[in-house]
């Protein structure tokens, strides 16, 4: 009878048990050798004769494009990745999406669109060609894009009612705004960093000429990404 009984799978993966489970967390060939020594000092050793093979989950990993999204991406492309291969199956599922909120497919590289903003959980599944499974969870936040109005005309004369020509909207922030409006000769009628003051028609105090006015707005995303400058045109009637 064995007092001890030793099994060495290499390198460091070495116990001594009489029953045990045990598990090969590195993917690798191991070839098992069993040493036992009796009670009587008599040592005994066995080679298992079938290499053991641990084969790799793959790895799982997933990016999308583009990298920062907003409500007014229209598709979201996501991209599969995995250290270990090859890869036969995957299922990604997603959150966010979908009449219900929620869908799954198992094409390589879907693309999708998120309407509300938010952070919302992904999941991608994957099997290699020995079965391996692996999963990774990752989460998408998906911000509000800019919304800018700008209005095409304004009547400076006093009435009360669209006398100031001035960028409404939602999603952009007071820091990185800037508007600065021009003749059509390129003059600088007007500059401001202000998102609250618009261009109440008036240059050095006095009311400019009616015609047609040049703006470059520029605006910054509250999130601190999607810059965005908008050039156009304005008319000016008193």
């Amino acid at each position: 009878t064995a007092a001890i009984t030793t099994y060495d799978f290499g390198g460091t993966n070495v116990l001594q048990a009489d029953s045990f489970t045990y598990c090969l967390t590195e993917p690798g060939t191991y070839n098992l050798k069993i040493t036992s020594l009796g009670k009587n000092g008599c040592k005994g050793i066995y080679d298992f004769p079938v290499p053991i093979v641990v084969w790799p989950k793959p790895h799982s990993d997933f990016n999308w494009t583009p990298d920062v999204v907003t409500t007014s991406d229209n598709q979201i492309t996501f991209n599969p990745m995995s250290k270990y291969g090859p890869i036969t199956s995957m299922n990604w599922i997603f959150s966010g999406t979908g009449i219900s909120g929620y869908d799954s497919t198992n094409v390589k590289n879907p693309q999708r669109t998120f309407e509300d903003a938010g952070k919302f959980p992904i999941m991608l599944i994957q099997r290699t060609d020995h079965g391996c499974i692996d999963s990774v969870i990752k989460i998408i936040e998906v911000m509000e894009d800019m919304n800018v109005f700008i209005p095409n005309s304004f009547t400076p004369n006093g009435d009360g009612l669209n006398d100031v020509f001035n960028v409404k909207g939602l999603g952009f922030k007071q820091e990185g705004f800037s508007m600065e409006l021009f003749d059509r000769w390129g003059h600088s009628m007007f500059f401001s960093k202000d998102v609250t003051k618009g261009w109440d028609g008036t240059v050095k105090g006095v009311i400019a000429q009616d015609g047609v006015y040049i703006y470059k707005i520029r605006a910054v995303g509250i999130n601190g990404e999607g810059r965005k400058e908008y050039t156009g045109h304005v008319t000016l009637m008193k």
